[in-house]
């Protein structure tokens, strides 16, 4: 999907915002890998201080946030659709996010009492998730600051639709 036209650098701006409310979750879920390797934290620590700057914003109830994005910027038709697609990207994937720590929540629970697969989530998959959805926001917030629109397999196809005028 490719749509012609250019951005403006507000734009750019208000379209990688919303970056980070997946991203800040994606950190939650990466962490002990993060900890782990001193080579990902020195590579992540520009993003560890844009986090703790928009702290305050990201502490509202993120059912708040998400409802608000939704309404007032992706289903808006008067907000550029650069940022209602990039909004509509960064929700989409952070609902990515909370089914899979629900779903990880619900094995855990199901089979919590044996080691190995609490050590399977708790060590590789959550990490994975969440390093896997640090990597979106990266490579979105890259796109966005090229004024190109972002990409991902699934997610991008989605948003789209969330975007087009027939939604």
């Amino acid at each position: 999907m490719v749509w012609r036209g250019s951005t403006s650098t507000g734009e750019r701006l208000l379209a990688a915002l919303p970056y980070l409310f997946p991203l800040s979750e994606a950190f939650g879920f990466a962490s002990t890998a993060i900890f782990r390797l001193p080579l990902l934290q020195l590579l992540l620590s520009p993003l560890t201080l844009l986090l703790r700057f928009f702290r305050p914003v990201l502490g509202l109830p993120s059912l708040l946030v998400f409802f608000v994005l939704l309404l007032a910027v992706v289903r808006n038709p008067r907000v550029p659709r650069f940022i209602r697609y990039n909004t509509a990207m960064a929700l989409i994937t952070d609902i990515a996010l909370t089914l899979a720590a629900i779903t990880f929540q619900l094995i855990l629970r199901l089979f919590g009492n044996i080691d190995s697969i609490r050590f399977v989530i708790g060590e590789t998959l959550f990490p994975l998730v969440g390093l896997a959805a640090i990597a979106v926001c990266v490579y979105a917030f890259v796109q966005v600051a090229r004024g190109r629109y972002t990409e991902v397999p699934g997610i991008s196809t989605t948003a789209y639709a969330m975007t087009s005028d027939g939604y």
